[in-house]
């Protein structure tokens, strides 16, 4: 596969959707139903209020796409004002705070919110918060932009691999041509382009603050090259 794109986004099903009915598919088979609650709104967007409006009809539960699970949004009429309002004054789950986590979405975007990925029929993204950092569906991370013009300076260097990622996708010479439907525009990487994507990442490894892969992962792949 090449680095996902707008015409050929094949990570949104394998690496969101699939993981998550085959979640969702364990637990009915365990317990026999499923409730998934989702923290989506309808004041995000006309379009999700919309989108909302027709699948819930009216009802708090509604059934999901897998059998015997159900979909739960409890803060489906949540507006944006008091939202914030209401996360400082209230406890979460898993003893957090709310206000960092306030402060992260404020410091992530100024646009629009990214629902949770279950359905083939869900767009995955708002106009400046998505979740996968090296994301190279969008030409620009806007999320991680506003990080870093919030003061995570350490993210630049994310921050520029992802959109080095982007650049060399569009440069012919660093894929397999004619490899896939000529609508995809892009080919699978080469290896040589490959381990330079490696060798890139594996420097970053060494003095960033997050785990960017993990040491099974480099050995899977020096498993699979042999």
């Amino acid at each position: 596969y090449p680095s996902p794109n707008r015409w050929f986004r094949w990570c949104t099903e394998r690496l969101k959707i699939n993981p998550t009915s085959n979640y969702i598919l364990n637990t009915v088979n365990k317990h026999g139903h499923a409730i998934i609650v989702l923290g989506t709104r309808k004041a995000e967007s006309a379009n999700r209020a919309a989108a909302m409006d027709n699948y819930n009809n009216g009802k708090q539960l509604r059934k999901h796409t897998l059998p015997n699970a159900f979909v739960y949004a409890p803060i489906a009429d949540l507006s944006n004002k008091v939202r914030p309002t209401l996360f400082r004054g209230l406890l979460n789950p898993w003893d957090g705070s709310n206000r960092k986590l306030l402060a992260l979405y404020n410091n992530a975007c100024s646009g629009g919110e990214c629902p949770f990925v279950i359905e083939t029929g869900t767009q995955s993204c708002g106009k400046s918060r998505f979740g996968c950092w090296v994301c190279t569906v969008v030409e620009r991370d806007k999320s991680m932009e506003n990080f870093i013009d919030n003061g995570n300076k350490w993210m630049e260097e994310l921050l520029n691999f992802r959109n080095w990622l982007y650049n060399i996708r569009q440069q012919t010479n660093q894929y397999v041509p004619g490899r896939l439907e000529s609508k995809v525009k892009f080919g699978p990487f080469l290896l040589k382009t490959r381990e330079e994507i490696l060798n890139k990442l594996l420097n970053m490894k060494e003095h960033l603050p997050v785990e960017l892969i993990t040491n099974d992962e480099i050995n899977y792949i020096h498993a699979f090259l042999g």
